[in-house]
């Protein structure tokens, strides 16, 4: 599965060069809803939620993607307003989590009856890790589940490889990033599997496209 990551131009070179992405920690996205797709009509429940999201924090991250390169809105919010990169990889969907939007939260509450198995919760948590309010909907979001090293540095990552692999690098049209930047940050290794390309703003839509006038390539 082919999905993209948008980043900003201070960093970009850096994930490219030395193989890696951040690993987005469950809290601290940008989202306070994160986790929480579930009613918390009462004390009991909000606790058991704070509670889940705080076990599973600890442990697990997400790797953050979008079926789409193309929206502008996404360049904007997270490629530094055009000025940054869109990193195309390819993933297995096996381990693929596709963003689920919705308006409703999810009831809860025969979630906390204490018979509930630990595949259970679980499987609760991959639902509330995966669903998001509707309005997040442009994303197009896919996740992929990262481990963290329990007692390792606050910012951690996954490195390139056989579950990450890099195919596209789009720079965004106001960047200040050169393609031979982005090809000597590639290397001998691999530059001969990545595409890179330049963006402008489309002519009669709103969305982002490659730019195919090589005069005007940087």
């Amino acid at each position: 599965m082919r999905v993209y990551h948008f980043i900003g131009e201070e960093f970009g070179l850096s994930a490219i060069g030395l193989r890696r992405l951040k690993i987005s920690r469950l809290d601290q996205l940008n989202d306070p809803f994160e986790m929480f797709a579930g009613t918390q009509g009462d004390p009991a429940t909000r606790l058991a939620m704070r509670s889940l999201r705080e076990a599973f924090a600890k442990h697990l991250g997400i790797l953050c993607f979008s079926r789409d390169w193309h929206n502008p809105v996404m360049w904007g919010h997270y490629a530094q307003s055009h000025r940054g990169l869109c990193l195309g990889f390819d993933v297995d969907e096996s381990v693929a989590m596709p963003v689920r939007y919705v308006s409703k939260r999810i009831p809860l509450d025969h979630y906390l009856d204490p018979s509930t198995s630990e595949a259970e919760v679980r499987a609760l948590a991959a639902k509330f890790a995966s669903t998001k309010y509707a309005h997040w909907r442009y994303e197009k979001e896919i996740r992929c589940w990262a481990s963290l090293e329990t007692d390792g540095p606050d910012i951690q990552f996954f490195d390139f490889g056989n579950q990450l692999r890099l195919r596209e690098v789009f720079i965004g049209f106001q960047s200040s990033i050169t393609r031979q930047m982005v090809i000597d940050a590639l290397g001998d290794e691999l530059e001969p599997a990545v595409t890179v390309r330049n963006t402008r703003l489309a002519f009669r839509t709103f969305r982002v496209v490659t730019q195919r006038n090589r005069k005007l390539w940087r």
